[in-house]
């Protein structure tokens, strides 16, 4: 097993791919409520969902239970479905994206706040450049530590705005797997704005560790909110890895680095929870970090 997988019980081939009702299938996702490395909660659907797009000799060609000596992440494994499916795979993929847009799917947003309950009231806003300029200018205003930037800070800002304008600005990240967000990109949690982290600098990096608390909010995203081109690529890593389940039988998940770039904010319904990491993984520092608190304003409620 991969180092940091989850291990995930046995699903059976008549569980992966029950018997179609008939039709395309495309209403199974109307509704649906998944989660990534709950393959429970979507593998068998998409076996439903695939059953009248197989050949008539789709799983002899499919061979289930045929172990192929592919890592998890390999491209091949929309080759060896292709091989077992009518008609033009990207095709296939465009219709399960199209499908998946009435679904919804449990994403995960890192961040620093001292009240995650504002998400639950207020849901999570996009990226606002002047929301974010005012706040860094009351951090330098402040911090005794950071009086001799105050002088430099509104240079600090109009740099980082026109480098990174095109990439934040009036846009929004949520992904699909809370584990690779924890393990790869924890500096979310630690300091909170990427943004405010490289306008502030190495000195503003400690007083931003020293605001709120390391949170992970759960999302359920109605997938209507994503864009087309998110929904293809999400639809292919759902069929190779129901692909490879249905191979190789592993017992472990893969974990996906797959993010989201919203353009609207995420209302408050769709906030289904937080927490609150004790340890995380810093990847500035490339150390552990270990939270002085494990609760905010809301918890203690």
């Amino acid at each position: 097993m991969n180092t940091g997988q989850a291990r995930v019980a046995g699903l059976d081939f008549a569980t992966l791919f029950p018997v179609s009702s008939g039709g395309w299938g495309d209403d199974l996702w109307s509704g649906l409520h998944f989660e990534w490395k709950r393959p429970v909660s979507w593998m068998p659907v998409l076996g439903k969902w695939l059953a009248p797009r197989f050949r008539k000799d789709g799983v002899r060609r499919l061979k289930p239970n045929a172990y192929r000596d592919l890592c998890w992440d390999d491209t091949e494994w929309s080759d060896v479905l292709a091989r077992s499916m009518v008609g033009v795979f990207d095709e296939h993929v465009a219709a399960l994206a199209e499908a998946l847009s009435g679904s919804v799917l449990r994403t995960f947003h890192g961040c620093r706040t001292e009240d995650a309950g504002s998400y639950h009231r207020e849901g999570i806003r996009i990226h606002d450049r002047a929301e974010l300029s005012e706040l860094a200018r009351r951090i330098v205003r402040s911090s005794d530590r950071l009086a001799a930037f105050a002088a430099t800070v509104e240079q600090a800002i109009r740099k980082e705005a026109n480098e990174v304008e095109d990439v934040r600005s009036g846009r929004l990240y949520v992904v699909a797997d809370d584990r690779t967000l924890v393990k790869y990109a924890a500096h979310y949690l630690i300091y909170g704005s990427e943004w405010l982290l490289a306008v502030l600098g190495p000195v503003g990096a400690d007083i931003l560790k020293g605001r709120g608390v390391p949170t992970l909010v759960e999302i359920d995203l109605p997938l209507h909110m994503a864009g087309d081109y998110s929904r293809k690529a999400l639809a292919r890593c759902l069929l190779n890895e129901w692909t490879r389940f249905v191979c190789n039988r592993p017992d472990w998940l893969a974990s996906i680095d797959f993010s989201f770039c919203l353009l609207q904010n995420i209302p408050p319904e769709c906030v289904a929870g937080h927490s609150h990491p004790a340890e995380l993984r810093d990847p500035i520092e490339g150390a552990v970090y270990q939270a002085s608190k494990t609760t905010c304003i809301h918890c203690e409620q």
